[in-house]
């Protein structure tokens, strides 16, 4: 999945999960495991695009040939 450059550059929790089509708590079971980066600023958590990407390029799974 690409993201638009014209898109910004971070995300919340709520828009990861929009973006991703996954509930909140997924979101949440994945930050406290650790398999997809953030940055926590404050009490906030925000996840940088190129970080989103990356998550998403890591867990994509090969056709078999």
């Amino acid at each position: 999945m690409q993201i638009d450059k014209n898109d910004k550059e971070f995300f919340t929790t709520n828009d990861l999960a929009l973006l991703l089509g996954l509930s909140r708590t997924v979101i949440y079971r994945l930050i406290s495991s650790r398999k997809i980066r953030f940055t926590k600023i404050g009490h906030s958590i925000r996840f940088h695009k190129n970080d989103i990407s990356e998550f998403l390029e890591k867990n994509t799974i090969q056709e078999i040939r």
